[in-house]
């Protein structure tokens, strides 16, 4: 029943993300759209590409800074490849590339998922800061333009959170923690209980590795130059175009945090959501709509057919790897 729930799910975030894409880009267009597709300075596809494997690679290498705290000395290489698997499935089913980059990385280097998932978790949490950062830098540069659109949206999100603070959910709330204590007095004895506690553990001890960091100003500054990196993708893709390559970095900043919001919605890799925020932040510079989707159709689909491909790469390394290592029958 809960896998058929996670299927209906999936089916549906699936369907919505699809929804939104074709409503940006109707049938109706996109014979025009291939036309300008043809028109791209595909030049500044490949710095692109390399700013984007750069990110990739120093979030290897900042991953591997938060697992040595914990004694896992692991290869960048092998970080990396793993994050890389990770982007490959969450470009396929939304949230599971931190489980399968885990995954891969105990598979690897024989990090246990739930240790390697608590840095996972902390990686999260720092980009959450990150991206509340560009946020409200964004406000802060272009408020007559695009701060109070923001601010209303994030006062109608927190109104509405208020409203359904009712009696009924509290209600629930203290249903919940009566089963919880229930659950715990009856399985605290139990195989089971003893992994959970053990896996939370995990958790909290990847958690805890930024405060025994023995150069955090580094974990700060790879954070830094890897949300930079995402900005500079962005940012590039304008030149793909005339009517875009005149818009200046402060343009860009707006249309990247537009987009990065679209992105991370729970549709399989942005789609449909990232190309919505993306050209409604160009409209507000006036970029004509088709050239508008244009620009947002190279930015997507140069960030996602790098990670399938080097995910995939990743992937068919790791196994023909396990199968070499793989004993032979009857030794």
């Amino acid at each position: 029943m809960q896998r058929l729930a996670q299927v209906a799910k999936y089916l549906f975030f699936m369907g919505l993300g699809f929804g939104v894409f074709f409503y940006v880009y109707p049938m109706r267009e996109i014979e025009a759209l291939l036309h300008k597709l043809k028109e791209i300075n595909y030049l500044y596809v490949i710095p692109v590409v390399a700013v984007a494997l750069s990110s990739h690679y120093v979030r290897g290498l900042r991953w591997r800074m938060l697992l040595l705290p914990m004694g896992y000395h692991i290869k960048t290489g092998s970080a990396f490849r793993s994050i890389m698997i990770g982007y490959y499935f969450n470009t396929l089913v939304p949230r599971l590339g931190e489980v399968s980059r885990c995954v891969a990385l105990q598979r690897i280097e024989q990090v246990p998922v739930a240790k390697s998932f608590g840095t996972v978790i902390t990686e999260r949490l720092s980009d959450l800061l990150m991206l509340l950062v560009v946020v409200g830098l964004t406000i802060l540069l272009e408020y007559h333009l695009v701060g109070e659109y923001i601010l209303e949206l994030l006062g109608n999100k927190f109104s509405t959170l208020g409203q359904s603070l009712s009696l009924s959910v509290l209600l629930v709330a203290i249903m919940a923690l009566a089963l919880a204590f229930t659950a715990y007095y009856l399985l605290r004895h139990t195989r089971l209980f003893a992994k959970l506690m053990e896996m939370l553990a995990g958790f909290k001890s990847g958690l805890a590795t930024v405060g025994k960091l023995p150069r955090p100003w580094l974990f700060i500054a790879q954070t830094a130059y890897i949300w930079l990196a995402y900005y500079v993708m962005c940012y590039l893709a304008f030149f793909t175009l005339p009517e875009t390559a005149s818009l200046g970095p402060i343009a860009g900043l707006v249309v990247f945090t537009l987009s990065t919001i679209g992105f991370i919605a729970p549709v399989p890799g942005g789609v449909g959501t990232y190309q919505y925020m993306f050209v409604l932040a160009l409209a507000l510079y006036h970029v004509p709509d088709m050239e508008a989707k244009t620009v947002a159709m190279v930015a997507f689909l140069g960030n996602t057919i790098l990670n399938l491909l080097v995910g995939a790469i990743s992937l068919f390394y790791n196994r023909s790897n396990q199968n070499n290592h793989a004993p032979e029958p009857g030794t």
